[in-house]
């Protein structure tokens, strides 16, 4: 035998129904279902609290707009400019040394793609903001409609 030696390590598995034999068989989490640890505990997969996620992804976005900050792109600009005025860089040799730039502008673009909602027009989020808003308002008359019916009943109960 060799010098390796294994390690128990937990493995999380969904036990998905049992097939024809009758013996459950290991699949994929499927989000909603409950996954088994290794230690013999469930939790449920890929459950995550709407909250924490809406944070995570903040806190991405705050990064993203920092390392935005944190790109320049007039110090290359000027030095290809200064690069023309002395002669270090021809004219027609101009558009390859742009290429810093170029890639610079590139990342920017990806950044900002990362960031939810700067591809919406001012127009179409007022448009989803009403259209949330009279979700609420809907839900919030059949809410009421629904306590003053239980009310009721309870009341004649009484």
């Amino acid at each position: 035998m060799s010098g390796l030696s294994k390690s128990p390590t937990p493995i999380s598995h969904t036990v998905a129904s049992a097939s024809v034999s009758g013996t459950p068989r290991l699949g994929t989490p499927r989000l909603g279902s409950p996954v088994v640890s290794g230690n013999g505990e469930t939790e449920e997969a890929n459950s995550v609290n709407p909250e924490e996620s809406e944070v995570d992804q903040m806190q991405l976005e705050q990064k993203t707009l920092d390392e935005l900050k944190s790109i320049e792109l007039l110090p290359l600009l000027l030095d290809l400019v200064e690069g023309l005025k002395i002669r270090r860089i021809s004219p027609k040799d101009f558009d390859n040394a742009a290429g810093r730039i170029r890639v610079r502008v590139s990342r920017m673009r990806t950044l900002l793609n990362g960031i939810e909602g700067l591809d919406e027009s001012h127009q179409s989020r007022l448009a989803k903001m009403k259209t949330m808003d009279d979700r609420i308002s809907r839900k919030r008359v059949v809410l009421e409609t629904f306590r003053d019916s239980v009310a009721e009943r309870l009341d004649i109960e009484s």
